[in-house]
């Protein structure tokens, strides 16, 4: 049995984080996909990281997976 730990540190893309975030759509149309990029977790490459781990070879398991966006500090996690 693969056990491991993924911390998802950020902020994770949907219509309720987007507004929570203050990043809405005015009248239909899409929002500043710059401005989405630059706030909020891409659910596709969060579960990318998961199939890569799923999907590991039995020789080398990760025990902890830590996935943050590239702009943040790196020690955004480590706040204790």
């Amino acid at each position: 049995m693969h056990v491991c730990n993924v911390v998802v540190d950020g902020v994770i893309d949907s219509a309720n984080t987007r507004n929570w975030m203050g990043i809405k759509t005015e009248e239909g149309k899409e929002a500043n996909e710059e401005v989405v990029n630059s706030k909020l977790m891409n659910c596709e490459e969060i579960c990318r990281e998961y199939l890569n781990m799923y999907n590991e070879g039995k020789t080398a398991w990760s025990y902890e997976i830590m996935l943050r966006p590239s702009w943040s500090s790196g020690t955004v996690g480590m706040r204790m």
